[in-house]
């Protein structure tokens, strides 16, 4: 985008020397990685009037950066984790991840947030800029170094969205954003393992859990295997935003992603209602 085609579409909001200096001081945030017409794009988009870059959820693709609005959805759920790649091969720093539901009027994925608070909050409408998209395990949009939310109250969403919970025979090794509900039969003792290219120990625990369709296996890695802590067969739990695969002994597997979400249902006073991710 050319400096002055930028500039005119802000030159009732920014005078055209504070926009001179917004470009110069974004460009030794970005430390040159970006040239003058690449960041007055970014800042014809935080002040919202870059609207030809604006797209519905339903036309986000992956591995490229998205700006669009959305209503939240869902509960943000956050939590702490190990990247495992601490010295000595034990965990490395913790990180803080928040994930969430949004949607818009042609779909809906979820927003990643990395080591930030959670900004936003269920019934919210947001603008996010600069968000990288995924598809691998369903789509999501992952705010990055570069990426940015905020609240956009003036626009108007009504998302069409409803999150279904499927049956454990619904399951196959393709289905992504994986929702299911079930009763625990089993918890498997946790097991240590070496990961690949000398990135240290860590950890994968299984719990087995069951409907009136069938039986699966849950699958937690690294940190997540303390969602499994002090449970046992009877209680009944919900997995969303999970990835399912083809077993190693057969069957359908659900693996838990940094995204992901445990909850426990019922049969415990200290647990109702308790949310993990």
């Amino acid at each position: 985008m050319k400096l002055a085609e930028a500039y005119e579409l802000v030159k009732d909001l920014i005078s055209e020397e504070e926009f001179k200096r917004e470009i110069e001081k974004h460009g030794k945030t970005f430390g040159g990685l970006l040239d003058d017409g690449a960041i007055a794009h970014l800042i014809v988009d935080e002040l919202g009037r870059n609207t030809h870059s604006l797209l519905k959820i339903s036309a986000l693709s992956p591995d490229s950066a998205a700006t669009f609005y959305a209503k939240v959805v869902g509960e943000p759920q956050s939590r702490e984790f190990s990247n495992g790649n601490g010295n000595g091969g034990g965990y490395g720093a913790y990180k803080k991840i928040t994930a969430v539901d949004v949607a818009d009027e042609t779909g809906k994925c979820t927003l990643v947030i990395w080591n930030g608070d959670a900004t936003v909050k269920k019934g919210q409408t947001i603008k996010v800029t600069n968000g990288v998209v995924k598809s691998q395990y369903g789509l999501e949009v992952t705010l990055g170094q570069w990426g940015t939310v905020e609240g956009a109250p003036e626009i108007s969403i009504e998302p069409k969205y409803e999150r279904r919970i499927i049956k454990i025979a619904e399951l196959t090794p393709e289905s992504t954003d994986v929702c299911i509900e079930g009763k625990l039969v089993s918890v498997s003792p946790t097991r240590t393992f070496n990961r690949k290219n000398g990135g240290g120990t860590s950890f994968v625990a299984s719990a087995q859990i069951s409907d009136e369709t069938g039986q699966c296996a849950i699958i937690a890695w690294g940190d997540q295997v303390k969602l499994f802590k002090e449970l046992g067969p009877g209680i009944k739990v919900r997995v969303e935003r999970a990835q399912a695969k083809q077993g190693f002994r057969g069957g359908v597997e659900v693996h838990l992603r940094q995204s992901s979400v445990f909850r426990v249902l019922e049969n415990s006073d200290e647990k109702k209602g308790q949310t993990k991710l």
